[in-house]
């Protein structure tokens, strides 16, 4: 025993357990995992290559844990989220899919309605598909244009 006092002993002890926690972190600790993860990154993608079923069982978990994550993210990015579920729509029909960004086709239409030419409120409007994708349309710019909901539900897939 270094110290003869008990008390010093104690006070030895935990200045040594606690440098020893500084020096080796828990391995669930979310920063030593995303610092490890940073450092092995060769390793981190052959194990997701490998282990597919538990990515969907860890990813699965995950989302039980987070339930509102989609509804909070889709209201975060709305441009996106439309986007995302377009391009997602067309690629299912086997369409060709570009990138569309509702606010470039909306400088790109000056703000004017495709179907009825009027102006559109910027805050609530649609991203309209000239030829529909259920028709055979592409999801590309110079299949969209700019309308209102009313007359974008109004023309529905015609």
């Amino acid at each position: 025993m270094p110290y003869k006092d008990p008390i010093k002993y104690k006070e030895y002890q935990r200045a040594y357990h606690a440098a020893y926690r500084v020096a080796h972190p828990p391995k669930h600790d979310p920063e030593y995992q995303a610092l490890w993860r940073a450092a092995h990154p060769e390793y981190h993608a052959a194990w997701r290559a490998t282990h597919p079923e538990q990515r969907v069982k860890s990813n699965a978990k995950w989302y039980a844990a987070h339930p509102t994550y989609h509804a909070e993210w889709n209201a975060r990015h709305k441009e996106q989220g439309a986007a995302r579920t377009a391009i997602r729509r067309a690629r299912k029909l086997g369409q060709f899919v570009e990138r569309v960004y509702k606010s470039i086709v909306f400088d790109r239409d000056g703000g004017l309605c495709g179907i009825c030419q009027e102006a559109v409120d910027p805050q609530d409007w649609h991203l309209d598909h000239i030829k529909p994708l259920s028709r055979g349309g592409e999801h590309s710019y110079k299949n969209t244009q700019v309308s209102h909901p009313v007359c974008n539900m109004r023309k529905g897939c015609a």
